[in-house]
């Protein structure tokens, strides 16, 4: 049996996505067309596929399995395709780097320039880019300057990995590990004990990746510490637990996801996602990681 349908901290996710949803309510409940047949089949394929007892409805296990199942399928792909693209970027010259002229390149043929408007482009003010593509460039460069670390002008395989898919890379999540032991380790013996976990407050912080990997109280986050991050139940956590703890490919990561979206479209409160429920709320679920898994970690990470 899967950990997420086992798992006994699924109180404090609930919880947890409870509040996160009433901070950002707006950005998924956004104004959307109606919804079409295409997009009713994508919820009956999705739902069938995550429905484990074939019920024809969704307990917030069964969403989670899911969800654990398709984020594990998607980082697995990333890092398997990781060299080809790598080496179809790696143009001019291929020479195990790529530049940033050589991502730009790559960025606008993905998003169906030819070569002959790629010359002419201008690539300050990105005129033959639509609002949603400029975005998506002004992103990326910043997420280059983050994954640059041996040279900012270019990147290496593995920090091509990095820069295109950070949920996928283990350097991105050791930083992650780094960042918790740097935030909340008051010692400086390299672990967390259950008071330095518990016993911080975040409310002035502005780090919203922190926020989202903590919870608000301190009963939450001890017991979350117990059940999740201390796997050995020695009182400490170390490097080791901590990024089990940030891997997005843990049950604890999906079981969150999972969460978020029940508190937004069971509408009923009976515990159970219906078709219905599931194609009136299209548009939360379309965008999240159990129908677009990649986009979604996308607007994470």
């Amino acid at each position: 049996m899967s950990d997420v349908s086992r798992s006994p901290s699924a109180t404090f996710v609930v919880v947890n996505a409870l509040r996160f949803v009433n901070v950002h309510r707006e950005t998924f409940l956004w104004q959307t067309p109606p919804i079409d047949l295409s997009v009713v089949s994508i919820m009956h394929s999705s739902a069938c596929c995550a429905d484990r007892d074939g019920n024809s409805e969704l307990t917030i296990q069964e969403l989670a399995v899911y969800i654990n199942q398709k984020i594990i399928e998607h980082i697995e792909e990333a890092i398997q395709n990781n060299p080809r693209e790598f080496q179809s970027v790696d143009k001019s010259p291929a020479d195990g780097l790529i530049t940033w002229e050589e991502y730009h390149t790559f960025f606008l043929k993905e998003h169906g320039m030819t070569d002959a408007d790629i010359d002419e482009h201008n690539e300050i003010k990105h005129t033959a880019l639509n609002r949603k593509a400029r975005e998506d460039m002004m992103r990326d460069k910043a997420r280059w300057s983050e994954a640059a670390r041996t040279d900012l002008f270019s990147l290496t395989i593995d920090e091509y990995l990095s820069f295109r898919h950070p949920e996928s890379s283990i350097s991105n999540l050791l930083e992650l590990v780094d960042d918790l032991l740097r935030q909340f380790d008051q010692d400086g013996d390299d672990q967390l004990t259950i008071d330095e976990f518990s016993e911080v407050s975040v409310d002035d912080d502005d780090d919203l990746r922190r926020k989202s990997l903590i919870s608000q109280t301190v009963v939450e986050r001890r017991e979350e510490f117990k059940r999740i991050i201390d796997k050995n139940n020695d009182g400490k956590a170390d490097r080791e637990e901590l990024l089990n703890y940030v891997n997005p490919k843990t049950p604890r990561y999906a079981l969150q996801e999972a969460a978020t979206l029940f508190s937004l479209s069971d509408e009923n409160k009976d515990g159970r996602l219906t078709l219905n429920e599931l194609t009136a709320n299209a548009e939360i679920f379309l965008t999240s990681k159990m129908i677009d898994t990649a986009n979604s970690f996308h607007t994470e990470f």
